[in-house]
């Protein structure tokens, strides 16, 4: 599958950092009225009149990947290949705002708004090594030389902005579609995606083995503490973790036969002694 080049069709001292507007970042969506959010995102959209107003997003479900733009009330979709991140899927969307405004638009001013706010700081680093990045960055140049401003906006989602919520809705459509529409992924996304596949075969490798550990840990993800042990502590949790004890293992050394439990002459383990202990415990 093919990877996004890293281009650098400019040099970053050309590249200008994008405009960004976070104006309601200042309010917290849990403690403030979507009434009084809705409010305010139109006081911020009169602040930029004559402008056109372009609606981004990006989905990932269970179905698949997708984003979608809307441009006067109308929605432009794309899917994207299952693997990809929904932080690409909201940099695509932007990068398919931006190529509007180069290819179609006749307007002098854009305000490019999004509910992605990891994107937009991103979009802030001239210096990012990020393709999709550096393709808006790149875009934003040649629209600045043509005298087009570009201004983005953050608003958070599922507030009721109607342009977001189409977006959002255009996008998990495109997320639910059949067909993909690009095929080309970043390179962090496909190492996400191998790791993925690794770790499923580790783990079908794992379902078939027949130790202790296996017992007590089905699944091959990092297994970490809740407390905080020393390093002899975390030794000690891990021999018993495995199985391996003094009272259990030493036999091999001794070249003597496996110790059985002087109560039920079972085959003594540590998962035998901790049982037996819950067991005799009054």
């Amino acid at each position: 599958m093919p990877v996004y080049p890293l281009k650098n069709e400019a040099p970053s001292w050309q590249i200008p950092s994008a405009q960004v507007n976070t104006e309601l970042t200042k309010f917290h969506k849990k403690e403030t009225p979507t009434v009084q959010l809705r409010s305010h995102f139109q006081g911020i959209l009169e602040q930029y009149t004559c402008a056109e107003t372009i609606y981004t997003d990006g989905s990932k479900t269970a179905s698949g990947v997708g984003c979608s733009i809307i441009i006067n009330g109308v929605a432009h979709l794309w899917t994207l290949p299952p693997m990809t991140s929904i932080f690409t899927a909201e940099q695509y969307a932007i990068l398919q705002a931006l190529k509007y405004c180069q290819i179609e638009s006749k307007s002098n001013l854009t305000l490019i708004v999004s509910d992605s706010l990891s994107t937009l700081n991103a979009m802030s680093n001239r210096y990012s090594r990020d393709p999709l990045i550096l393709a808006c960055l790149q875009t934003l140049k040649v629209l600045m030389d043509g005298d087009k401003r570009v201004v983005f906006i953050w608003v958070p989602g599922h507030v009721g902005i109607l342009g977001n919520e189409l977006a959002d809705q255009s996008a998990r459509q495109a997320a639910a579609a059949t067909g993909i529409d690009c095929t080309i992924v970043k390179a962090p996304d496909l190492k996400m995606k191998i790791r993925q596949c690794i770790t499923e075969a580790w783990q079908r490798q794992w379902n078939n083995e027949l130790t202790q550990l296996r017992t007590i840990k089905p699944d091959v993800t990092k297994w970490t503490p809740n407390v905080k042990m020393s390093r002899e502590e975390a030794v000690r949790i891990h021999r018993l973790r495995l199985g391996h004890t003094a009272l259990t293992h030493s036999y091999l050394l001794s070249g003597q036969g496996h110790p059985n439990c002087p109560s039920c002459e079972a085959r003594l383990t540590a998962m035998h002694i901790m049982r037996m202990s819950s067991v005799k415990q009054p």
